[in-house]
């Protein structure tokens, strides 16, 4: 076995305790990674925020490492809290206020969704943005949610009164909870990237995706590609009427050092 392998299964095993988790929330070693989400001419249209634990001992950890203890001990809504909150520190500092169209977007766990704080928390977010273009997408799964047909319509009546876009994650592999389109507007259709592994050699991937996309437009939703790592996949998925990618072809989950330091060169031109 190589030291990379030893490292990462001394990562699978680790066990993180609440105290060390809380310790961890306390000192910031928690970073939001921003993966960009692209438009069909590859221009940066937003970014996904992601959650990595730079550990003062086992260096940059994974979500797969620390997500669920976090969710465990019932720290994954702070610790979401903690990561809009480092954003909205690091787009005042490098973005001006008068910047064109940017979204970004973050997922929710099943806690979050729960509480009455998500709509707080995104309407804080905004707030402390101040005269920014950004916009704010929340991507709720579409398996492990559990929202009741009322829960959810309720919780989409106060994201909208928020001003916060709804995106639907990892569509198709979940419960395929289809209340959700009839509760409130969904914004985006975020299709998993095992669809997207399939269409280079399978037809009824593609036609599979071609239907997602005609009902989507149904409920005035356009859809995103997760995993895209080809140009092939690429040139597929915008024949199908894919709007918006995301995957290694264009760009791993970034520092934010990294990822402001680029974002100027690569955001879409605006039109005069």
């Amino acid at each position: 076995m190589s030291e990379q392998q030893q490292s990462r299964r001394h990562q699978d095993e680790q066990q993180f305790g609440t105290s060390e988790l809380q310790l961890a929330l306390h000192r910031g070693e928690f970073e939001p990674y921003y993966q960009p989400i692209v438009g069909p001419a590859g221009y940066w249209r937003g970014a996904e925020i992601l959650i990595r634990w730079r550990h003062p001992q086992h260096g940059l950890l994974s979500p797969a490492a620390f997500l669920p203890p976090l969710e465990g001990a019932q720290l994954l809504v702070k610790a979401t809290q903690h990561m809009l909150a480092r954003v909205a520190q690091h787009w005042r500092r490098c973005c001006a206020p008068e910047d064109g169209p940017f979204f970004i977007s973050f997922n929710t766990s099943r806690a979050h969704l729960h509480s009455s704080a998500l709509p707080d928390d995104c309407r804080d977010f905004l707030d402390a943005l101040g005269d920014s273009a950004l916009d704010l997408m929340v991507e709720m799964p579409e398996r492990g949610s559990d929202l009741s047909m009322p829960d959810c319509a309720a919780v989409f009546q106060q994201l909208e009164l928020a001003g916060v876009a709804v995106a639907l994650d990892d569509f198709g592999v979940g419960d395929a909870r289809l209340h959700q389109f009839a509760s409130g507007q969904i914004a985006c259709v975020k299709i998993d990237q095992s669809f997207v592994r399939e269409i280079g050699t399978n037809p009824s991937y593609r036609r599979l995706i071609a239907k997602i996309v005609q009902f989507a437009r149904g409920f005035d939703a356009y859809v995103t590609a997760e995993g895209v790592e080809s140009a092939a996949q690429y040139r597929w998925l915008r024949r199908l009427g894919v709007k918006l990618f995301q995957g290694y072809l264009f760009d791993r989950p970034l520092p934010a050092s990294t990822f402001f330091e680029r974002l100027p060169l690569m955001r879409e031109p605006q039109l005069a």
